[in-house]
């Protein structure tokens, strides 16, 4: 399945307040699911090993406001939980 569906709703939320998510957290790494910001993070890491403590296998966004759009991330692969 492409990001494009997958995150839809994250993606769109973030694209939405992408204006204030630089200004108020440039620099940092937001954790959203769904249409919400669930936390703000130093490292990508953390935000991650969150997204999963919070959400497990399901979609969730992390992304630095900013930064390119990534291609597609499957963290629980890469860190090797599946």
């Amino acid at each position: 399945m492409e990001q494009s569906v997958l995150l839809a709703n994250e993606t769109a939320y973030f694209d939405e307040h992408d204006k204030e998510f630089r200004r108020e957290y440039g620099g940092q790494y937001l954790l959203i699911h769904g249409k919400k910001l669930v936390g703000h993070y130093e490292n990508e890491a953390t935000a991650v090993a969150e997204g999963i403590r919070k959400f497990g296998t399901g979609p969730f966004l992390v992304r630095m406001p900013g930064e390119a759009e990534p291609v597609l991330r499957a963290p629980a692969y890469s860190l090797g939980l599946l």
